[in-house]
Formats: structure tokens, sequence, C-alpha cells
């Protein structure tokens, strides 16, 4: 329960330092019939702009479709209205970035896709407060905040993810790691009972001495870039989670 009240704290001191308020969430709800009706509009837009460019021609052709894609966007244009920020439309903005991760959809993309709904948001806010007025900036100026929350969020699962992904693997070199480390050992004890079986041999068993003694070194050595390759994972694993623990505002 109380892991659930800081998650929720946590992204309220979000809204706050925004300071994305209810008057805000009540005026952009003011504009759901103009975003409802311009919406198809605009996702019509935002695709035809998207499609110049080669790399996320692919990810769409790769992961999806169009049509699919322009039906969840539609939903999340007209969502910019919502007269509520609640735990549910934090996890859809969460999921969003999960997703960007695991379809490679870079922030950098991401990020400058967002400049269309910047520019749309400011034509829609005119059909309804002139140009220059006390209420257009204010309208304006609500969305913007509401869409910078929002990109806060998917950028900030998206960096979750990655560093996720990042122990996954570092776990698997560790076992790997481990792995060779069992190995070493096992050849030293070999490499050892053979030397000795080499001496009782005398002058037949020397260059077999020799070989042993060899391998001997060479397991030895490999034991030696095990346990160093084991506390390189450490080390990265403890950098892991601290930008993991700074990510999600952890002290």
């Amino acid at each position: 329960m109380g892991n659930h009240l800081n998650y929720l704290q946590r992204y309220n001191e979000g809204l706050d330092f925004l300071n994305l308020t209810v008057d805000d969430l009540l005026l952009m709800a003011e504009f759901k019939e103009v975003f409802t009706r311009e919406a198809e509009k605009f996702v019509n837009k935002f695709y035809e702009y998207l499609g110049k460019f080669p790399y996320l021609q692919e990810l769409i052709r790769k992961h999806s479709t169009v049509e699919r894609l322009a039906k969840t966007q539609m939903e999340y244009f007209i969502s910019l209205t919502s007269d509520s920020i609640d735990e549910n439309y934090i996890r859809n903005r969460l999921a969003i970035g999960k997703k960007h991760m695991e379809i490679a959809l870079y922030p950098n993309w991401y990020l400058g896709a967002y400049r269309l709904y910047y520019e749309v948001v400011g034509e829609l806010v005119a059909q309804k407060y002139s140009p220059g007025t006390e209420l257009y900036f204010k309208a304006v100026n609500a969305f913007y905040k509401r869409i910078n929350f929002d990109m806060q969020l998917a950028i900030e699962n998206y960096i979750a993810e990655q560093l996720k992904y990042l122990a996954e693997i570092q776990e698997q070199v560790a076992e790997a790691a481990g792995f060779i480390s069992s190995i070493a050992t096992k050849t030293n004890i070999l490499a050892l009972n053979a030397s000795i079986e080499a001496g009782r041999a005398g002058e037949h068993g020397r260059a077999f001495g020799v070989v042993a003694q060899e391998v001997r070194k060479l397991a030895q050595e490999s034991a030696k870039v095990a346990r160093e390759i084991t506390e390189m994972i450490k080390n990265n694993m403890e950098e892991i989670e601290k930008i993991r623990r700074q990510n999600s505002g952890m002290v």
C-alpha cells in the first residue's frame, strides 16, 4: 500500500512542478468536441509526415500498420482533453515508453514527432479563443504542460526498460563468467593431478608434466579473468541501479 502511495505521490509532484492544475484540466476539457472533430485530419497529417522518413516507415511496416496506429493515435489525441489525470492515465503513458523501447523507436524520433502536436494545439485553440487573448495563452499553455508531462512519462519508462534490458544482459554475462570460473577450477585440479602423475612416471612423464603445468597456468588465468569480469559486472549493476533510482525519482 505504501509503495502504491509513493508511486502516485511521485507523479503528483511532477504535475505540481509543471503547475498543471485542475483549472487547466477543465479548460482543456472544453476542447473535446474540437479535438474529436479534428482528430482524423490531424492523424492523417501526422502519419503522412512520418512516412517521409525511411526508418519510421520500416518500424511501422515491421511492427504494425498505419491503420492500427492511426486509431491509437486518434484516441491519444482526443485524450488530451480529458478532465482528469489518474492512475490509469499515468500507466497508459508509461506503457507507451515501454513499447517504444521494444520496437526501437528512439527518443529523438518520439520527441521530434511531438512538434506536430505543439503546432496543431495553437491552431485548434484559436478556433475557440482569439490568438493574443488571455484565455488563448492560458489554454495553449495548459496543453503544452500536459504534453510535456506525457513526454516525461514515456521517456522515463523508455529509460527504465533500457536499464532493465542492460541488467538482464549483465546477469547473462555473470552466468557465463561463473561457468568459466567453474571450468577453470576443475581444469586446475585436473592439471594438478596430471602433474603429480607425471612426476611419478619419472623421465617418461616429463613432457606430459610440462603440458599439465601450462594447462594449469591457463586455468589460473581463466579464473582470474572470470573474477575480474564478475567484479566489473558488480560495478556495472551498481551504476545501473543508481541510474534507475535517479530516473524514477527515488533518493
